[in-house]
């Protein structure tokens, strides 16, 4: 019996040794092909970075330029127009790209992408480890993009070495330079936000990287805008005709950029005259700056720079910009300021800021010049303007109003949006009483009349205060 038992034990190990023998072997034999996988793609890169440059292209110098995160998307577009400009031919492979192009470390990476938005709805899959191997009739150029990850956050880089060596930093500049010129950001209405996934978080524990988002905001005509004749030649002044002369001004020495304020109740035009602005300006590279994105002011303004002209729409700026003896954001207020003053003066850029309370604005940036340059107050439309709001309002509805005086008498005060929703309710009103095969709406003076005493009783309190109808 003890000799079965030990003959079984002596099998039992001689199968453990046998099955550790194998696997030593079988890693043995990956690790090995590992090696040679990691050395064929060091090879690939070294291969393809020698024949572009020479077999000494690891003791060239190199030329860097870091550039913002948010113009991720431009670089491959500059890159592209630079190789036509100089009648070339561009190839591109990707490496891992924390590696430096003279780097013996370099391995060749399979692409990566960062996916960020080129439009309304659209995104663009960014690659971000790319080698861009440029072969023009007078020299050689490898463009490296490395500071870049598909998540986390981003410090990008371009690298550049070539042959003749004295081209890359010429080759780069004018690279950095088309990827202004030629940004997708240019002539648009963006916002500049901040991702807050799993992902776009730094070792700090801040939050990662900033991105771009396109907005398409509703058209607005300008007889839309219903103002005073000399409020309405006040803004065209300061807005559109700022930006049509700012090169002229600027040749004379005279300084662009500007600061507006625009303050008046709620529901008078300023949000609808920032719309307006906007397709009124088709060359101009409009910035909204609201709620949490008044605290990426920094990044807008960076980028601003370099899409001027631009124009950056602070709405609401009193949640930052109150008196700094009631403010708990003063370090949103003192960037915004800082920013203001920052600018060069020959920047073709305007600040237009708009608020309700202009009484509760911090001095420090309400009375300096150079921070704001002309305050314009949206007052409520007088008895001309009301009636040029019905008739905006009323839309294809036919107005069958007998006695205007009586109707423009009760809506003294009233707002442009308590008109509209005064407009509104009366075609509700008008509907309810015909049938649905009825030619058009018809508002008599008994619509308008109802609706009034609807939206004025003791229960119509609360949306007198929203709509902006101050009642004497």
């Amino acid at each position: 019996m003890h000799a079965l038992l030990a003959a079984g034990k002596d099998d039992a190990i001689g199968a453990v040794i046998a099955v550790s023998v194998v696997t030593f072997i079988v890693l043995l034999i990956v690790g090995a092909k590992a090696l040679e996988d990691n050395k064929t793609k060091k090879w690939l890169v070294h291969k393809k970075l020698k024949s572009l440059l020479g077999s000494d292209y690891r003791q060239f110098s190199s030329v860097n330029r870091s550039f913002s995160p948010l113009n991720l998307p431009n670089v491959r577009r500059a890159v592209e127009a630079y190789v036509n400009e100089q009648h070339g031919e561009l190839e591109t492979i990707s490496c891992q790209n924390y590696y430096e192009l003279q780097a013996k470390e370099m391995v060749y990476q399979a692409p990566l992408y960062r996916q960020m938005d080129i439009d309304v709805d659209r995104h663009e899959d960014c690659l971000v480890n790319p080698i861009y191997l440029i072969k023009t009739p007078t020299a050689r150029i490898a463009i490296r993009l490395g500071g870049v990850q598909a998540h986390g956050a981003v410090s990008p880089v371009l690298q550049a070495i070539s042959t003749p060596q004295d081209v890359a930093s010429g080759c780069l500049g004018r690279v950095c330079d088309l990827m202004q010129e030629l940004s997708i950001y240019r002539g648009r209405v963006i916002s500049v936000e901040r991702q807050r996934t799993q992902y776009d978080y730094d070792d700090a524990g801040t939050a990662g990287l900033a991105q771009v988002r396109f907005h398409k905001l509703p058209p607005v005509a300008g007889d839309a805008i219903v103002l005073p004749a000399a409020t309405m030649r006040i803004i065209e002044r300061n807005t559109i005709s700022f930006f049509k002369h700012a090169d002229r001004l600027r040749r004379e020495g005279h300084p662009v950029k500007r600061g507006l304020l625009f303050h008046g109740k709620p529901g008078t035009g300023k949000t609808r005259t920032a719309c307006w602005l906007t397709h009124s300006m088709p060359n101009v590279t409009v910035f909204l700056v609201t709620g949490e994105q008044l605290w990426n002011i920094k990044e807008c303004c960076d980028l601003a720079r370099s899409l001027a002209p631009a124009m950056l729409i602070l709405e609401d700026v009193d949640l930052i910009a109150t008196r700094r003896d009631q403010n708990f954001q003063t370090t949103a207020l003192h960037q915004l300021m800082n920013e203001m003053d920052g600018l060069d003066s020959s920047a073709d850029i305007l600040f237009l800021l708009t608020t309700n309370l202009p009484d509760q604005i911090e001095a420090a940036l309400a009375n300096r010049p150079g921070r704001i340059d002309q305050a314009i107050h949206f007052p409520l439309p007088d008895e001309d303007c009301r009636r040029r709001l019905f008739e905006l309002y009323a839309c294809k509805s036919k107005l069958q109003v007998t006695d205007w005086s009586a109707i423009l008498k009760k809506t003294h005060g009233s707002s442009p949006a308590f008109i509209k929703e005064l407009v509104r309710k009366a075609a509700l009103i008008s509907v309810e009483a015909t049938t649905d095969d009825a030619p058009a709406i018809e508002l008599h003076d008994q619509h308008f009349l109802e609706a009034l005493s609807e939206m004025t009783s003791e229960n119509g309190e609360l949306t007198r205060r929203i709509t902006g109808f101050a009642m004497s």
